[in-house]
């Protein structure tokens, strides 16, 4: 048997003047299955005694939901209200300004008609209304047009203050002597704090940048605004020789063969800058420390030998790697920079120099490790740190609603209160 809906509809359709071909051809070219649409058609067909009685008002949400759903893309729909030869059929179509509105706004619906009969002068309705998806008029309104030919233009409609949250959507319709064509929309009514979390949820962090010089970190519409790190091969600095690279392209990754010349290797770094020069000892020390500490050594300023001492120290993992860095202060970057490149709060402790100390440990706090608050001296940065620490164990499902105005706050109930909370984000990465 055919769904009642959909007999529902064909019937309500019948009745408005449409003739069974110009129904049977719409729906069918809205993938509706032809044994389904035929079927319903035969059910209306049979004596008034043989067909089951419609439930009015659940054909009335079926037949809402499915217009929706059809009409939803924004597609022009052309019914013709007066059957017979030669009808006028006007095309329209109806878009939005936007597509996401608050309680209160005004939604701007643009439209356009074209006259198929150019020059032939014709008087047209346009009606506009706003319905929710149980098709509830929330708002009208209309205007008229002398129709020759293309006509363009707008019409606002204003959203009342108290409307509620979910989706909606515009019908658009040009009634004229000879028939009627309508056309839709669709738009959201949201919260004000709907629209903030959709707005962070379509950004991207600040950075994606996962520190790897062999992966393509990228974020976007396409990654859903997380980071995406592919993996780039062959790819020089990933501590593998392979076989496109060798110690001229490479020096990173390959060593010079034993028959090349004594400076083959010092040659190899030909223009690069003393950074540069350090990022690639850097690289090299990933696979063989004592080469890098080598090559350390051969760089005669001591500011920029001792960078290389921390950036082979880091690289290879290995803490020992900050013994030939002589002055203080030098020293305490390399126990910084080992500390935070390898995820070590307990390096900090290292650490000479004490505001330097408390700055090693708190990027730690700002990653949300707040075991180190005992070890910070700063008081104040101590008492941060714990009151970050607290906040991280905060249960938003516990709170007492009735210390709180919630009325005060523009909540209508404790319950409405409670959810806000719940949904709040109290995540424990704190930005510096």
């Amino acid at each position: 048997m055919a769904p009642p809906s959909l007999i529902s509809y064909i019937r309500e359709e019948l009745r408005a003047g449409y003739s069974w071909q110009q129904i049977r051809d719409y729906l069918l070219r809205y993938h509706y299955p032809a044994q389904a649409v035929d079927g319903a058609y035969q059910e209306l067909s049979r004596p008034a005694a043989q067909v089951k009685p419609v439930n009015r008002e659940k054909a009335a949400v079926a037949i809402a939901i499915v217009f929706v759903l059809l009409l939803g893309s924004g597609f022009t729909v052309y019914l013709i209200a007066t059957p017979g030869a030669g009808p006028i059929v006007l095309g329209i179509k109806a878009s939005l300004s936007r597509t996401s509105f608050e309680p209160g706004d005004a939604v701007k619906v643009l439209y356009s008609l074209d006259n198929p009969e150019k020059g032939v002068l014709i008087d047209t309705e346009v009606k506009f209304e706003l319905f929710s998806l149980r098709d509830e008029l929330i708002g009208s309104g209309s205007e008229k047009v002398a129709l020759k030919d293309k006509f363009s233009g707008e019409k606002t409609l204003p959203l009342s203050g108290d409307a509620l949250p979910g989706s909606y959507y515009v019908k658009v319709s040009a009634l004229h002597p000879d028939g009627k064509s309508t056309s839709t929309a669709n738009f959201n009514i949201e919260s004000v704090q709907e629209q903030i979390r959709n707005i962070a949820e379509e950004q991207c962090p600040a950075t994606c940048d996962d520190q790897n010089k062999c992966t393509r970190d990228t974020c976007g519409r396409e990654t859903g605004f997380s980071c995406r790190h592919e993996v780039i091969d062959p790819c020089c600095g990933d501590g593998i020789c392979s076989s496109a690279e060798n110690y001229e392209t490479c020096l990173s990754d390959c060593d010079a063969p034993s028959n090349a010349p004594p400076d083959a290797e010092e040659d190899a770094f030909g223009e690069k800058s003393i950074f540069e020069k350090i990022d690639i000892i850097g690289d090299i020390a990933k696979r063989d420390y004592e080469k890098a500490a080598r090559m350390c050594r051969d760089i005669e300023i001591l500011t920029y030998q001792n960078t290389c001492f921390t950036k082979a120290a880091v690289q290879s993992g290995k803490l020992e790697g900050c013994d030939p860095v002589v002055d203080e202060r030098s020293k305490d970057d390399c126990f910084f920079d080992f500390a935070i490149g390898r995820l070590d709060a307990k390096i900090c402790e290292k650490v000479v120099k004490e505001t330097r100390r408390d700055q090693c440990y708190m990027e730690f706090v700002t990653k949300g490790d707040y075991t180190v608050c005992g070890k910070l001296a700063n008081r104040y940065l101590k008492q941060s740190c714990d009151s970050l620490s607290q906040l991280s164990t905060f249960d938003p499902g516990n709170i007492n609603a009735s210390q709180f105005n919630v009325t005060a706050l523009g909540f209508e109930t404790e319950e409405e209160f409670r959810e806000y909370i719940k949904n709040m984000d109290f995540g424990s990465s704190v930005e510096s």
